[in-house]
């Protein structure tokens, strides 16, 4: 009972995946539903005018029958064929750049997912598993599915045409032919499930190799990889995972090798034994010419459409659990998305004092606390400066005021509302930042700068923001200017700059943003002092009466702040002015006197 449920629960399972793949099709190309049936009946028929006219044209030429019969015939074979092939090569034509974008756009689901998870979510095993699933689905030809779906209508009108022809011949040939395309169907749906099998031993082992490929390929990485010598180093670990996929690949492939050779002796043995007792009929006189011609075309169209449809449900049951695995992906939900609530209007904020409330922090997979009991309040309008030594928990505060994660213990407060009570994207129109690992895209200036804003205003605009950063004469005197794309990744010509001129540019692209909280990470990491005060000072003035977040582990950087904030091993330890924090002599005095010892 309970093994008959379970059978139950997976069909109606696959009937919603396949419903759900429908619902895909009609949002995307409905137009690709009107000419299925069309090219499916042309399809399945099509095999057959040669059959039946050809044992027609054989009979009356072996009768003596008047060649004009034999011509008009062949007349009409030609056309029916004509007409059919026409049409199911038009429809075919259109229908292989439909199945191409459908893949695409199965292919753009799953990657805009990726960008919507939340980043705790991407660091665990499960959800990167599903990940891996859902694109091992689209390698294995679920963006094909209609296609999937047209072969087995094919094979089963096939199949219906053929049984007519035969049934009326020698029906026990039926019987025997669909006991051996089950025996078939079942070496078949075994070596599908080895072969899906195989994709899930091999996660662990495609998501290290991705990570070495794509870091062997970053030109940012480049320098690392030569100066220290990391070739061997890298080649070995490649290597190392090539020989672990390698030996479960080989494992797999002798059992698929087996499964296959018994798949092909059944079919060997079959079109043998169907050959022999056809001639026997023949050498008997039981049949004519004709009727021969017709036996063995029919037989092999009916074996073939009967292992077709035994093979396509096989694989529409693999692409089932294919399909599931998408949706398994598709289903994960970013939980920083779920507890907006339904009066929480950011608009109708008064302020937008931020406070930090016995916030404590941990990230996933690890116990130990980042942040430990964090209680700030940040003004409207004022500038903080946060200092610490490396590791001391300021780029992960950060981080949770910008709700990449959501803190352990505690609560963060903008203008007296929980952060979490806002719909992120528009939480996130508040706020604009540089964060200390930055990144600019390998498009144009333009565009780097834009992304992310509401509305393009003006290149008027953008040059304004480049010229108070000390960038515009670099830009104008670029061959395309604003259209210059950065690096040469996606297109030919595009130009490879500093790490201080590109972290310019992120920051325009943030004081581009307009937004009413400016976050920076680290801003000045990649400058020399003078252009250090130089950012800081236009910084303050873009900013204006909006609130500024700077975090620097450049203790002078804290004279252009209203407020300081030290972190220490993820706590507040000392919190004031510059002349108060200085006024009390303990580890930000010291610190300061340590860096500014290598300026005098």
């Amino acid at each position: 009972f309970w093994g008959e449920l379970h059978k139950m629960k997976t069909a109606i399972k696959t009937v919603k995946a396949y419903l759900f793949m429908f619902s895909l099709l009609v949002k995307t190309y409905p137009q690709r539903l009107f000419c299925l049936p069309i090219y499916v009946l042309f399809s399945a028929l099509l095999p057959f005018v040669p059959i039946l006219f050809s044992a027609r044209i054989i009979d009356s030429l072996v009768s003596g029958k008047n060649y004009l019969y034999v011509v008009i015939l062949i007349l009409l074979m030609c056309i029916c064929g004509l007409v059919m092939e026409f049409t199911v090569e038009l429809i075919n034509e259109y229908d292989v750049v439909w199945d191409a974008c459908f893949a695409f756009e199965t292919t753009g689901m799953i990657l805009k997912k990726y960008m919507e998870l939340d980043m705790a979510d991407m660091e665990t095993e499960e959800i990167y598993a599903k990940y891996n699933m859902a694109n091992a689905a689209l390698e294995n030809g679920i963006g094909y599915f209609l296609d999937s779906i047209k072969n087995i209508l094919i094979s089963i009108i096939e199949l219906a045409a053929a049984s007519l022809i035969i049934l009326s011949l020698h029906p026990l040939m039926i019987l025997i032919l669909l006991i051996i395309t089950v025996l078939a169907s079942f070496l078949q749906r075994k070596s599908l499930l080895k072969e899906r099998a195989f994709d899930e031993n091999t996660t662990i082992e495609n998501r290290k190799y991705r990570y070495l490929y794509d870091t062997v390929n970053d030109f940012q990485y480049g320098k690392e990889i030569r100066v220290y010598g990391l070739k061997e180093k890298l080649a070995g670990r490649i290597f190392r995972l090539n020989d672990s996929y390698f030996n479960k690949l080989k494992r797999t492939k002798q059992t698929l090798y087996f499964l296959q050779s018994g798949y092909q002796w059944i079919n060997l043995v079959t079109n043998a034994c169907i050959y022999i007792y056809i001639i026997f009929l023949f050498a008997a006189g039981r049949i004519t010419i004709g009727s021969f011609t017709i036996i063995l075309g029919t037989v092999e169209k009916f074996k073939a459409a009967l292992t077709s449809i035994s093979d396509c449900i096989v694989k529409m049951n693999d692409m089932g659990i294919r399909i599931h695995d998408l949706q398994d992906f598709l289903a994960v939900e970013s939980k920083l998305s779920t507890t907006v609530k339904q009066n929480a209007d950011i608009q109708k904020l008064s302020d937008y004092e931020i406070r930090f409330e016995h916030v404590g922090f941990h990230y996933p997979n690890s116990d130990r606390m980042v942040l430990k009991d964090i209680n700030i309040v940040i003004p409207y309008g004022e500038k903080l400066i946060i200092v610490g030594e490396n590791g001391a928990g300021k780029s992960t505060f950060v981080k949770l005021l910008f709700r990449i994660y959501d803190p352990t213990e505690g609560a963060i407060y903008v203008g007296g509302r929980n952060i979490k009570d806002f719909p992120l994207e528009e939480y996130h129109h508040l706020l604009a930042s540089v964060f200390q690992d930055f990144r600019m895209f390998s498009f144009s200036i333009r565009d780097n700068i834009v992304f992310g804003s509401e509305a393009y205003e003006s290149d008027d605009k953008i040059m304004e923001i480049l010229k108070r950063l000390g960038m515009d004469k670099k830009i104008r005197n670029l061959p395309k200017g604003l259209d210059t794309c950065l690096n040469t990744d996606y297109e030919e010509d595009g130009v490879m700059m500093s790490g201080g001129e590109l972290q310019k540019l992120a920051i325009a692209r943030a004081i581009y943003r307009n937004a009413d909280i400016l976050v920076v990470d680290e801003p000045t990491s990649a400058l020399d002092a003078i252009s250090e005060a130089d950012t800081y000072r236009i910084l303050r003035s873009v900013i204006g009466k909006k609130t500024g977040i700077f975090i620097s582990h450049r203790m002078s950087s804290a004279r252009f702040g209203d407020k300081i904030a030290l972190f220490e091993q993820g706590r507040i330890t000392e919190y004031g002015t510059f002349r108060e924090v200085m006024q009390l002599k303990r580890r930000f005095f010291e610190l300061y006197h340590l860096q500014a010892q290598y300026y005098v």
